[in-house]
């Protein structure tokens, strides 16, 4: 009796199967049902979501209310003010800070003052001036609540501080790997920031580069500086996030890596990554890819209802 051939076989057309999964895990298709897959998945879980979130939106309802975005600074510092006093636990800010705010009139009261003070200075050497100095002086005063009324970086500084747990973003304008050396130094209020990268790491997280932070008085005065860079698919979905994005010999952990440590009472120190593998916050083990990437999971709206309460900016 004849022997059929080998592609009869089963061990053949399991042969065959997987070659032709390989292929085809390389094109479109294999991916694109991976990326439904994920979305239905996510759709079809049932998750509770935390009563310790709340959104402070700035929908527009807000933006009729309090004017054009963007808004003054003093806005924002006036909304650190509340939710300190309301005693949030952490105040992540969304909001991109990397130029000053200077008012157009700051210039003026900048100028006026140096000749307030040089006239001062003049009429203090002539005691028969006393009535000029007391009314110099008072124009001293009058420029000081001019400077601090038009000095927003100042006032949302101060209230930055003053908060203590205010959480700023940075972005990198592009994941590459970079060909020479960085064009500057991460700025000393970010780097207490970061995390030192290891030199017998065989896995890296996602590298970026020309950095954008805030502006050193906004980032000196923050509490934590994260990334808020996502990896955006064919689609324009957002489906996972680098925790860690690495610039040269240091990485940077992402906005909600701060704002999870921070809210369990965690520093740098406390971050640690398991290279290749996960990033641990404290006692907390977040299962990630190779590069240190987790998938996200957005809460799905539920008949129509937001998942998180959503608080419009003026209403607070």
């Amino acid at each position: 009796m004849k022997k059929p051939g080998f592609w009869k076989a089963d061990w053949f057309l399991g042969l065959v199967v997987v070659l032709v999964m390989m292929v085809a895990s390389r094109g479109d298709l294999i991916q694109s049902l991976e990326r439904k897959a994920y979305d239905l998945g996510v759709k079809a879980a049932s998750r509770t979501p935390s009563d310790r979130i709340a959104i402070i939106a700035i929908d527009d309802a807000s933006i009729a209310n309090i004017g054009r975005w963007p808004w003054s600074r003093d806005v924002q510092a006036r909304m650190i003010e509340l939710l300190t006093k309301a005693k949030a636990k952490v105040i992540a800010n969304t909001t991109f800070f990397f130029e000053s705010q200077r008012d157009a009139g700051l210039v003026y009261v900048d100028r006026l003052s140096s000749l307030q003070k040089e006239l001062l200075a003049a009429a203090a050497a002539d005691p028969q001036r006393k009535a000029e100095m007391e009314s110099l002086e008072r124009m001293g005063s009058l420029l000081g609540d001019a400077e601090k009324a038009l000095n927003t970086d100042r006032a949302l500084a101060a209230s930055i501080k003053a908060a203590g747990n205010q959480l700023l973003p940075m972005v990198f304008q592009q994941l590459a790997e970079p060909r020479g050396n960085p064009d500057k130094p991460i700025p000393p209020f970010v780097l207490p920031h970061t995390v030192a990268m290891p030199k017998n790491v065989d896995v890296f997280p996602p590298s970026g580069l020309l950095p954008l932070y805030p502006i050193a008085e906004l980032g000196e005065a923050a509490a934590g500086i994260g990334h808020l860079n996502g990896d955006v698919d064919v689609d324009g979905a957002l489906r996972s996030e680098p925790l860690l994005i690495r610039h040269f010999d240091r990485a940077l952990p992402s906005l909600s890596v701060m704002i999870a440590a921070k809210s369990l009472n965690l520093g740098m120190p406390e971050i640690r990554p398991e290279w290749g593998e996960a990033l641990r916050l404290g006692r907390l083990r977040i299962q990630t890819d190779p590069e240190l990437r987790m998938q996200t999971f957005f809460m799905p709206i539920a008949m129509g209802a937001r998942r998180f309460p959503w608080i419009p900016s003026s209403t607070c």
